[in-house]
Formats: structure tokens, C-alpha cells, sequence
């Protein structure tokens, strides 16, 4: 009886904290001690950033501050949300449903590309990334990628190290996301296998990874904006520069999750176990 309500408060538990955290200290603390050009425009937007609308503002107005940009895939996330539940609940035909997405969207975004509409509200608009979704949710029935397609992985990354594999381009802005998609459930679906792979995932350093990966995703920016300076005095050529750069922005974006997440996260997800 409690099917929406549970839901939607899990749901918020997990993701709205730390969310929120990110935002006062981008439009709050940061403007203290930083004066970068495109702060005041996400000022100006910032209830749109609140009520998980950033996606529509990136993608009218461009992507404007760095520390924040992130926000448009979080934004798709939630608008999702606002329609699964309840196509999960009246839906007899999930399966179905799901396939047809799979299928029907990047005929329609290939549709659009030949239109003109601007590659930018193709990537950001979640109705067109829905696909994504879809697959994910039917690995979550069921379905297991035959592993065969995570040859897409080595060719995706050459694709993208010739710089064919742009955001903007007609490639990934048709079929791009769902080649993506479909790489990512083959990892899924090699990760609940039995074999070693699944293994190595159940390590405890991977299991920690995956606990706190939202946090990574969240304050990488800042992470980054902190830490990018430092390697350079290290005066290093360009690809140990750049290795150094991944390792100390990764282990600063892991620690400071990890601090979220024990301190500030976790007190609040154990409010979840009222709504089951």
C-alpha cells in the first residue's frame, strides 16, 4: 500500500544529501573565495539546479561552471524516477516496454539529428537517454549481455582517442548511447556471474569503491579543481603528468567521499529501514 511513498523516500535518502551538500558549497562557499565567470549565471539558475532541472539549464544556456556541469546526468536521473515507479507498478508488460525503448529511441534521435536539433538537448534531455534505463533494467530482470559485447569497450575507446567519439557528434548522438549502454551491461552482467571477474568486484577495496562511488562522482570537480596545481610543480612530461593527475585527484575524490559517506551519509540512510 506504502509502494510510492517507500520509493520515492529511499530514493531521496540516498540521493539528496550529499546532492544539496554539493550545491551550498558551489553557490554558497565558493563564490567566498573565487570569482569564476560562469558562478554568477548558475546563481542566477540555481532553482533549477535545486529542483533537479540543471539539464534544461545547461542545455539552453551551455555549460557554464565546471564544479557543477555534472549536475544535467543527476537531473535526467531524478526526472526518470518521476515515471518508473509507476510504470513498474501498472506496466504488465515491463519487458516489452523496455525493448521498445531500447529499439525505438536512437531511431528517434537520429530522427532529430537529421532535423537540426542541437546535439546538446539530444544529451540532456531524459526522454532521449531513456534507452540507457531501459537496458540497465533489463539486466536487472534478468537479461545477461552475452559477454561477446564488451568488444564494444576497446572499440568505443578507440574511437574516442582518434576524436570520433565526441559528445557532439552524429555518432554518439544517434547510436553512441546506447553502444554505451549496452558496454556497460555487459560489465553488469559479467559482474553477477560466477566467474573471476565477479570475484575481483567482491574484493573489499572494489565493494568500498562502489559504496561510496556516488560521492566520487559528486565532488570529483572539486576534488579536482583543489588538487589540479599541485602536480604541476612536480614538472613532469605530459603523460606522467596526466597518470599523476588521475591517481592523486582519485584517491582526494575517494577520501572525501569516504568522509561523506561514514559522517554524513550514512546516518541518514539508516532512516531508509522505516520505509520498506
Amino acid at each position: 500500500p506504502f509502494y510510492f511513498r517507500n520509493f520515492y523516500a529511499r530514493r531521496s535518502l540516498r540521493i539528496f544529501p550529499a546532492y544539496y551538500v554539493l550545491l551550498a558549497l558551489v553557490l554558497l562557499a565558493v563564490p567566498s573565495i573565487s570569482h569564476s565567470p560562469g558562478l554568477e549565471s548558475v546563481r542566477l539558475d540555481g532553482w533549477m539546479y535545486v529542483l533537479y532541472l540543471s539539464n534544461f539549464a545547461i542545455a539552453a544556456g551551455g555549460f557554464q561552471l565546471f564544479l557543477l556541469d555534472i549536475t544535467w546526468s543527476l537531473a535526467v536521473e531524478e526526472q526518470f524516477y518521476l515515471l518508473w515507479p509507476a510504470i513498474v507498478k501498472f506496466s504488465h508488460h515491463l519487458g516489452p516496454v523496455c525493448r521498445w525503448l531500447v529499439i525505438g529511441l536512437p531511431v528517434v534521435r537520429s530522427i532529430l539529428w537529421m532535423y537540426g536539433v542541437d546535439w546538446i538537448w539530444i544529451h540532456m534531455m531524459m526522454p532521449l537517454r531513456a534507452d540507457s534505463f531501459a537496458v540497465g533494467a533489463l539486466v536487472a530482470m534478468g537479461l545477461r549481455i552475452p559477454f561477446l559485447t564488451l568488444a564494444l569497450i576497446p572499440v568505443i575507446l578507440t574511437l574516442a582517442w582518434g576524436g570520433n567519439y565526441d559528445r557532439s557528434s552524429m555518432l554518439v548522438g544517434t547510436i553512441g548511447y546506447s553502444l554505451n549502454a549496452f558496454a556497460g551491461a555487459a560489465i553488469l552482467s559479467l559482474a553477477l556471474s560466477e566467474g573471476r571477474f565477479a570475484r575481483l568486484l567482491s574484493t573489499k577495496p572494489f565493494r568500498h569503491v562502489g559504496k561510496v562511488s556516488y560521492g566520487i562522482y559528486l565532488f570529483h570537480p572539486i576534488c579536482l579543481a583543489a588538487t589540479s596545481s599541485l602536480v604541476d610543480i612536480l614538472h613532469l612530461d605530459p603523460l606522467a603528468h596526466s597518470v599523476a593527475n588521475v591517481l592523486l585527484i582519485g584517491t582526494v575524490a575517494v577520501l572525501a567521499a569516504t568522509i561523506s559517506f561514514q559522517y554524513f551519509e550514512s546516518p541518514i540512510l539508516a532512516l531508509k529501514s522505516r520505509f520498506v
